[in-house]
């Protein structure tokens, strides 16, 4: 291909448009003679008029009259009168006196000194005719039709058009063989990630995008792009763009790692624990049991880890799921109790129950072991009906909506479900027990994806029994007494050692863990560099793996502690945490 940069590509490129030009005024040209001949136009709408088909008369006159009026050699003005006058007659024919007057008027005014052919005119027609001609004599003005102003007209008309559209063509083959030929040396980069939302920054430079984006217009050579993800960290790489063409980059944000922060202990001794979950505060909650199977209790922490009371729910009830509400003015607590009564409840913080449903059995609205709990921007209600082997979800009054599983492995099929957990854009996800997976679906019910094997290793399970997605796309699973953590779309990240009932995670990097009334708080620490994660990949996990995991996978090379990420990342919460109370 000739570069048009040099004075060679130059003088070919000004041929290309030479030629274009002269092609355009040859086609025009031609167009013109090649026309269908007016002529037998009119031939057709004599005969059409013989007929009485007056109709399709006119519109062959109209043809006709469209060609004399923008002809190339200017307004055949013989021609045109001669168009006026079938037209008079047809209007004539249809006993239009008026119309076929002003016709006559017309032509006489184009070709005064035409002779008109009256003889197969009859007396009617004769005599609009000779009235036509009578009133244009009293007006005394042979050009009051227009007769010399309307064809000049149209032949200025037509030639401005021509002229218009001749700059229009010439503009339009210079515009493409600009962007074809001239611009050179920029490509475009399609950019995403696993999870998607990562800011994107080009060399350096904030794009102001966030993943899937496409950056246009990217000059030739070697490029930086870097990925920022709350609660992922980041990613940077190397691309190379080529003229015209489109590179893509598409990472998995390797995420940070987790370190055991500090243990709140409930002053009360409980028996069991359920649920645990977050206010709009960040204030912790989670259910109990008091020892001796007396009532159920939810049990409230501020977000920093003092405890502040608990709540006796006035039933007796093995509460074990919860889920708080907090799309509407008031948080409403949700919870389920999967022995006695197997209902869910609905109530608030005073301990006012606006609404409980449920009993034992297999119906809509019924359960088998009312296991976990979760809720929707809407305020809808998803319920893991365990031994139902089905999720059921209402609306927040208590409606039944919609049910769907069944007994089996296949997808969206279920074995023992005992987690549920709702993403920022109402995706569903289900611990899928007794199948050693996380399946993940609409929020109607429609299978999406699914991961998971049996197995210890990254990405496997051994009965995975809780789960929860943080604000950011983060989704932890606990299992075998360890916490796994994913993007939405199953790609792995890290693990950390876990609790054994319960999970929630915030927006903030912070993971709080349930077991017997003691919540367990794990932060972000540092960011895992590619050789952490090879290391995390192979590593072993023989024995205890809470022991395994106290072994602090290494930060990227060159820092220690990390400190100056630790206060970055305990800015970025504190920022985060104002945001959201306000």
């Amino acid at each position: 291909m000739a570069d048009f940069g040099t004075k060679k590509g130059m003088k070919l490129l000004t041929s290309i448009l030479i030629g274009a030009c002269l092609f355009y005024f040859t086609a025009a040209e031609i167009s013109f003679s090649q026309a269908t001949s007016p002529e037998s136009y009119i031939q057709d709408s004599k005969q059409l008029l013989d007929k009485g088909n007056f109709g399709l008369s006119l519109e062959k006159l109209a043809k006709a009259e469209a060609y004399f009026k923008s002809s190339p050699g200017g307004p055949d003005a013989e021609k045109l009168a001669e168009v006026y006058f079938y037209e008079a007659l047809n209007y004539g024919g249809q006993g239009q006196e008026d119309l076929a007057r002003e016709m006559f008027k017309k032509a006489l005014c184009t070709a005064p000194n035409k002779a008109y052919d009256t003889s197969a005119m009859n007396a009617a027609t004769k005599k609009i005719f000779t009235e036509a001609k009578l009133e244009l004599e009293k007006e005394n003005s042979p050009k009051a039709m227009g007769t010399q102003g309307e064809p000049a007209a149209a032949k200025h008309s037509s030639a401005l058009a021509w002229i218009v559209l001749g700059v229009v063509v010439v503009a339009a083959a210079a515009v493409a063989a600009y962007f074809l030929f001239i611009k050179k040396g920029e490509g475009d980069i399609s950019v995403d990630s696993d999870p998607q939302g990562a800011k994107v920054y080009l060399d350096g430079a904030n794009t102001n995008k966030t993943t899937p984006c496409s950056l246009s217009s990217v000059k030739e050579g070697e490029h930086t792009i870097k990925l920022t993800l709350a609660d992922f960290g980041e990613w940077e790489g190397k691309v190379t763009v080529k003229k015209k063409e489109k590179a893509s980059i598409s990472p998995t944000l390797s995420g940070y790692q987790y370190q055991h922060i500090a243990t709140y202990t409930t002053p009360i001794y409980t028996e069991a624990s359920g649920g645990i979950d977050l206010d709009r505060s960040l204030n912790i909650y989670y259910t109990s049991q008091e020892l001796g199977g007396g009532y159920g209790y939810v049990n409230k922490f501020s977000s920093s880890g003092s405890y502040i009371e608990r709540k006796n729910t006035g039933r007796h009830e093995s509460l074990h799921g919860l889920a708080i509400d907090t799309s509407g003015s008031q948080d409403y607590f949700i919870t389920t109790d999967r022995v006695y009564w197997n209902r869910v409840f609905r109530f608030n913080w005073a301990g006012t129950y606006s609404i409980y449903w449920g009993q034992t059995g297999s119906g809509n609205g019924e359960f088998n072991g009312a296991e976990a709990v979760a809720v929707d921007s809407s305020g809808n209600i998803y319920v893991a009906d365990k031994s139902n082997n089905r999720i059921q979800k209402f609306s927040s009054s208590g409606g039944f909506l919609v049910a769907w599983g069944g007994y089996g492995s296949g997808n969206g099929q279920f074995n023992n479900p005992e987690g549920i957990a709702v993403d920022s854009s109402n995706y569903i996800y289900v611990a899928d027990t007794g199948n050693n997976r996380v399946q993940k679906f609409t929020s109607s019910g429609a299978f999406v994806k699914t991961w998971g094997t049996t197995g210890t290793g990254n990405g496997q399970f051994t009965r995975p029994d809780a789960i929860d997605v943080n604000p950011n796309g983060g989704v932890f699973v606990m299992d075998n007494d360890r916490v796994q953590k994913f993007t939405t779309n199953g790609g792995y990240l890290t693990q950390f050692a876990g609790g054994v009932t319960d999970l929630v995670a915030d927006e903030l990097g912070n993971v709080f863990l349930l077991s017997l009334g003691n919540i367990s708080k794990w932060s972000i620490t540092s960011i895992i560099s590619a050789d952490a994660t090879t290391q995390l990949n192979s590593l072993s996990l023989t024995g205890n793996p809470k022991d395994a995991f106290r072994l602090f996978i290494p930060a990227p090379s060159g820092r220690t502690e990390n400190s100056t990420l630790k206060s970055t990342v305990q800015l970025e919460q504190k920022a985060r945490l104002k945001d959201k109370k306000q």
